[in-house]
């Protein structure tokens, strides 16, 4: 038996499947099939070497790194998700990368704050926003369209 769900919309268009319980009473429309599938579009990077595997690659890569105690990543990781789903942002491999469980990583960036955002050309930090700043954010990926 599949077990019911409410699909609800957040502020940037992202949907996030809610599954319901018995005890649940929510006022919206239900679903009683399977939950839609989300793109994954941002990946997590989960140990050091895929993180060297990335950046050898020679792509346009964007790194958000958070941390799951951070109220300020959890405020922009899901327009980070929204940008990374535009056409427009294709070529561009979007990562997440939790400092907590990567410290190496964090510590070869030398992070200074979070959520940081870095981007890599060619192996090479490029550029970096530093805080949530949505429209700082969607520059930056602007402007790394000419990189490739």
């Amino acid at each position: 038996m599949k077990m019911p769900f409410a699909v609800v919309t957040t502020e940037v268009g992202l949907l996030i499947p809610l599954p319901l319980s018995q005890h649940c009473t929510l006022t919206t429309r239900l679903f009683f099939s399977s939950p839609p599938a989300l793109a994954m579009t941002v990946k997590p990077i989960t140990s050091h070497s895929q993180f060297k595997r990335i950046l050898e690659s020679n792509k346009v890569v964007v790194i958000d790194f958070w941390a799951t105690w951070c109220g300020p990543c959890t405020v922009i990781s899901p327009i980070f998700i929204k940008l990374s789903e535009q056409p427009e942002f294709a070529e561009i491999e979007f990562y997440k990368v939790d400092v907590d469980e990567q410290e190496e990583i964090a510590e070869e960036v030398q992070l200074r704050a979070m959520p940081t955002f870095i981007a890599f050309k060619d192996g090479e930090k490029v550029q970096d926003l530093v805080g949530v700043d949505p429209g700082g954010l969607d520059v930056s990926l602007l402007s790394m369209k000419t990189w490739l």
